[in-house]
């Protein structure tokens, strides 16, 4: 199974910690795990030791911003780098993973797919889904993100761009979609059917686990 990851992404401020929390509670294994803080209480579900080498550091190597924002790749834009699955199963081993699937999950994992579909290619892609408007309001909203200080008129550039790129990525792979307004909001139903559909088994931890009130923009 370590060759078949969930690997989990979406815009950011889409709701990407909160599935990631979801799948981590019904039985995938996450790593050593970035904690969370006052803009993500729960944590943020995101691998360092696998982040910053082989997903930032794609980015930034290429001449484009390591955190996707100011910067992204054009969508035909075409990756070279070396093989790196071998280490990436070392480090999760390294972090105790013994058998069964695991997953990783990082907003900017849909502007490097194309390598990560080529090391991984029987991974399990999780997509998550937020409207337009609240994602941009919830970036303007959120510290990490409006030190970029873009205009309205950028954000929704920025959004766009970012959005073919998960339009191509589910043109070449079956995804599964989370929509985390719904989630967010108790409606676990979809959560439920991509879970059996990712071969895990739900777990009741999640309704715990969900909070509306730190739903917000």
């Amino acid at each position: 199974m370590i060759n078949k990851p969930i690997l989990i992404t979406g815009l950011p401020r889409s709701g990407t910690s909160l599935t990631a929390g979801c799948i981590n509670l019904c039985g995938a294994f996450g790593g050593e795990l970035v904690p969370g803080n006052t803009q993500n209480i729960k944590g943020f579900f995101e691998n360092m030791a696998i982040r910053e080498p082989y997903i930032k550091e794609f980015l930034r190597k290429n001449g484009f911003c390591p955190v996707g924002v100011k910067s992204i790749p054009p969508i035909d834009y075409q990756f070279v780098e070396g093989p790196f699955r071998e280490n990436v199963k070392e480090i999760i081993i390294k972090q105790g993973y013994k058998d069964g699937q695991w997953f990783l999950k990082d907003v900017k994992l849909k502007l490097v797919w194309t390598l990560w579909q080529q090391a991984f290619p029987e991974a399990k892609w999780v997509v998550t889904t937020r409207p337009k408007a609240a994602i941009i309001e919830s970036c303007k909203n959120t510290s990490f993100m409006r030190t970029h200080k873009f205009t309205d008129e950028q954000w929704g550039d920025w959004h766009d761009a970012c959005f073919e790129h998960l339009l191509n990525l589910a043109k070449n792979i079956d995804v599964q979609y989370v929509s985390t307004d719904e989630l967010a909001n108790g409606d676990t139903s979809q959560i439920k059917g991509v879970i059996e559909k990712l071969g895990l088994s739900y777990n009741l931890k999640v309704e715990n686990f969900i909070d509306k009130t730190l739903w917000h923009y």
